[in-house]
């Protein structure tokens, strides 16, 4: 998937993916892991590379059996990613903010095409990661829920089309909690200009002045930016 300079794609290389561990400081204590996220069906490591074809982020995804019947799409820490009011993970970029985002929408569209749904806050993480090993031995480093906004917008609604990118769902309106607050702040940037007219009417104290901040550093609209100087 191409955005703008950016391009996500899911590595076939094994020698690349054994590599994972050297881009974002994984420990030796887990480099084995890298052999099953390389060999076992189930399991694919994605990338995103810059316009200099930097690699600038890493997640890894898998496909578990859905006690609810069907095929349900995990997805494990989005490296290079950060939230709001958190430290960069080895800060590669000052867009490390739209890592998670582009990975989840990126992951939107995996899950359309073979017919899977993505995995959320509510759907017992923990279980389902834990399902995945086949018969190589891992490190589990934590299922990571996908954005509810992403999970909501369903296989008949896709964000990613061969004409391009759009945001098709409703930013979510629940921010009590910071999880929420996060994606939400994610939702705003994928929105763009778009966001002008529900910033208009969000209360932002309510967001919070963290996710307010995450989204005027990271917006990619000029008119959000401007709009955000102006009120913080």
């Amino acid at each position: 998937m191409n955005l703008g300079d950016w391009t996500a794609y899911a590595e076939n290389d094994p020698l690349r993916i054994f590599e994972t561990g050297n881009l974002f400081g994984a420990g030796r204590e887990t480099g084995f892991a890298a052999i099953a996220h390389a060999v076992e069906a189930n399991q694919r490591v994605l990338f995103l590379r810059n316009q200099r074809g930097a690699i600038i982020g890493r997640k890894l995804i898998g496909l578990a059996a859905s006690p609810r019947g069907g095929a349900v799409l995990v997805g494990f820490r989005s490296y290079g990613s950060r939230e709001p009011g958190e430290a960069p993970v080895r800060s590669v970029s000052r867009s490390s903010g739209w890592v998670k985002l582009v990975f989840d929408v990126f992951c939107h569209d995996i899950a359309r095409r073979i017919g899977a749904r993505l995995a959320g806050a509510d759907d017992g993480l923990e279980e389902l990661s834990q399902s995945l090993p086949l018969f190589a031995k891992w490190c589990n480093d934590g299922p990571e829920p996908f954005d509810e906004w992403v999970v909501r917008a369903g296989t008949a609604s896709p964000l990613v089309t061969a004409g391009g990118v759009r945001c098709r769902p409703g930013v979510p309106v629940r921010v009590e909690r910071p999880e929420q607050r996060a994606a939400t702040a994610r939702a705003l940037l994928w929105l763009g200009a778009n966001a002008l007219p529900v910033l208009e009417e969000m209360d932002l104290e309510a967001l919070g002045a963290e996710a307010v901040e995450f989204v005027r550093r990271h917006t990619a609209s000029p008119e959000v930016w401007r709009w955000l100087g102006r009120r913080t």
